[in-house]
């Protein structure tokens, strides 16, 4: 793979997701979308070659990162905000 910007292994290895690969866009001036391919490229050669550098597991690598809107969890709504987040009382 060629020369990628410094910090992206790292990143990678660190179970960073957004940030090698806003890295990479902005490095390579590609879209988002080439961005992730070029990441999960990488990735898949870090782990093949330095498997014990990793900070998680490969199930867990990428968990609860959502590339795309058809796979996300469903948005938080102002009703089930209000579920999570308790109303302001006043103390006066």
């Amino acid at each position: 793979m060629e020369q990628l910007p410094e910090g992206v292994d790292r990143d990678i290895m660190n179970h960073r997701i957004i940030l090698p690969t806003k890295a990479i866009r902005e490095a390579r001036a590609c879209t988002l979308h080439e961005a992730l391919d070029v990441s999960a490229e990488r990735y898949e050669e870090l782990r093949r070659d330095r498997p014990d550098s990793f900070a998680v597991s490969p199930e867990d690598h990428g968990r609860g990162f959502y590339s795309s809107p058809s796979t996300a969890p469903p948005a938080l709504t102002p009703d089930r905000r209000r579920l999570l987040v308790p109303a302001a009382t006043d103390t006066d």
